[in-house]
């Protein structure tokens, strides 16, 4: 029979293995991508209702961007923590720098005074 705690252990043992690759172009590990994902989402939240930065789509992107890294994140630990399984994950961790980029600019156009805050337009 197998033993429960040796079989967590190997799933975790995989896990570790694909937060450890660098997805998107080698450029980050995936679990700094997902800590980069996390912080932006509760940056977003918490100036939900600010108009400049019109974070509802952002919001609603990150969202999406993050839940399907998840998902192939568990599919390549439940199969094989190869890039195989977890190949997908690079187009949406393009996503989240695309987001993370696009409220690094508004964030400083607002501060050099290019953007109006009440509008969200120049």
């Amino acid at each position: 029979k197998e033993d429960p705690m040796e079989v967590l252990r190997i799933y975790k043992e995989k896990a570790w293995q694909l937060l450890q690759k660098k997805f998107w172009a080698g450029w980050l590990p995936l679990w700094v991508t997902l800590l980069l994902g996390f912080g932006l989402t509760v940056q977003l939240w918490k100036r939900k209702t600010e108009q400049w930065l019109q974070p509802t789509p952002l919001l609603l992107i990150t969202y999406v961007s993050l839940g399907f890294m998840l998902f192939f994140l568990i599919q390549g630990i439940l199969a094989h923590p190869s890039r195989q399984y977890a190949a997908p994950i690079d187009v949406f961790s393009a996503l989240l720098m695309g987001v993370i980029a696009e409220y690094g600019w508004r964030s400083l156009m607002l501060k050099k005074g290019l953007l109006c805050e009440t509008t969200g337009k120049n």
